[in-house]
């Protein structure tokens, strides 16, 4: 059996880590920031002028830095013409995979449909020996 890739394992170890999750959220906010901004054209320093703040803000805000918080984030929400939503998701279930069921449904509806999966079948990409 092969060795996981390094960044693999620092993945899964780390995936249930505040700080790890955080960095992922931020991301993912810089980019449907990103992608908003483009949609409307804006630059920074147009976003800076919108919220009333510093250029250099924008780009900390940009660089991934930044501890939003929730007003900050509805600031931003406001300026960019777009509705603040937040919410919390169930993990896939890792016997499931990608396809997993409904959360409402059942264990046993589950299994009765089939789409129980082996260990092997189930184990997410980046965990797999390379």
């Amino acid at each position: 059996m092969r060795e996981r890739p390094f960044i693999e394992e620092k993945i899964e170890e780390f995936r249930d880590h505040p700080d790890f999750v955080a960095h992922q959220v931020l991301l993912d906010l810089n980019e449907q920031i990103l992608a908003r901004m483009n949609e409307l054209g804006l630059r920074n320093k147009d976003l800076a002028d919108l919220l009333g703040v510093a250029r250099s803000y924008v780009s900390r805000l940009l660089d991934g830095r930044p501890n939003l918080t929730i007003r900050s984030l509805a600031a931003i929400a406001i300026a960019l013409d777009v509705q603040l939503t937040v919410s919390l998701q169930p993990r896939a279930i890792r016997s499931w995979g990608a396809e997993s069921p409904d959360w409402l449904g059942s264990f046993e509806t589950a299994r009765q449909h089939g789409d129980l999966r082996t260990e092997a079948e189930s184990t997410p990409a980046f965990a797999r020996a390379a």
